[in-house]
């Protein structure tokens, strides 16, 4: 049987902004938001699974340390069916802000590969 209450979560960001209006620093904030706050929400309200810049970033660094497996799970088909989809309440908390800039390096890597 089931309730037909809803079911909350809090998640912990510190809101990352760009520290200039150039398109680099906006993809560095967007990027380091998908690994703090989209880790958890993406797979609970997005689609089912871990952002892809998440994805790409750990799965690339995993394979450069030399592991057969990334370090970040995968879902089956069944758990991303599962996880997305919910409609239920997020309450996103907040106490600092982090104006960021990005490593021209890692943004010329992932241009580099297409994978940007």
């Amino acid at each position: 049987m089931f309730c037909a209450g809803k079911v909350g979560i809090t998640l912990d960001c510190d809101w990352k902004h760009p520290i200039t209006s150039d398109s680099m620093d906006r993809y560095a904030a967007e990027r380091a938001l998908q690994f703090k706050l989209g880790w958890f929400a993406n797979p609970i309200f997005g689609n089912g699974d871990y952002p892809a810049v998440m994805r790409y970033m750990v799965d690339k660094k995993s394979k450069a340390e030399g592991r057969n497996e990334s370090r970040l799970p995968r879902f089956t088909e069944e758990e991303i069916k599962m996880n997305s989809g919910w409609d239920h309440v997020i309450v996103v908390a907040g106490f600092l802000l982090f104006l960021l800039k990005l490593s021209r390096s890692i943004y010329v890597s992932a241009i580099r590969s297409r994978r940007l």
